[in-house]
């Protein structure tokens, strides 16, 4: 029996039901917004958080053979290069990082679409990503 018909092949495989990426739906501009991480199966793991002012049904930027969903935009570009919004997972799996929302009124409006990337032990390769968070930037 084909599973995957077409051509298709398997890349990564994702376990789908548990939301393991917690963010607020609005946050005020010249506020923080908290974003917590859940991931049992990655105890001690370090993460960062990523977003993007797109979204990309089909794949969106890729990061080490991951497809992220996320529109390649300079923010994403800046939030997974810095590694500014990182941390690490304690032993139940749990993290959270405070990103500050810039006071600044042309950002009323904008959505934001994250991830947290889950590194592998020595942080240099992808372990996994977290679930889509969606937050919505208000005054």
């Amino acid at each position: 029996y084909d599973l995957f018909p077409n051509g298709y092949t398997v890349k990564h495989v994702v376990t789908v039901g548990m939301s393991t990426l917690d963010v607020p739906e609005q946050a005020g501009i010249g506020s923080y917004l908290a974003a917590d991480v859940s991931i049992p199966s990655a105890p001690l793991h370090d993460f960062v958080w990523i977003a993007s002012r797109g979204f990309d049904r089909r794949y969106g930027a890729v990061l080490d053979g991951w497809d992220t969903n996320l529109a390649p935009t300079s923010l994403l570009t800046g939030t997974w290069t810095s590694r500014a919004f990182a941390g690490t997972l304690d032993a139940a799996g749990s993290g959270q990082v405070q990103i500050p929302i810039p006071a600044d009124s042309n950002l009323v409006g904008t959505r934001l679409y994250s991830r947290a990337v889950v590194l592998a032990p020595g942080g240099q390769e992808i372990w996994t990503l977290s679930t889509l968070g969606i937050t919505d930037i208000v005054p």
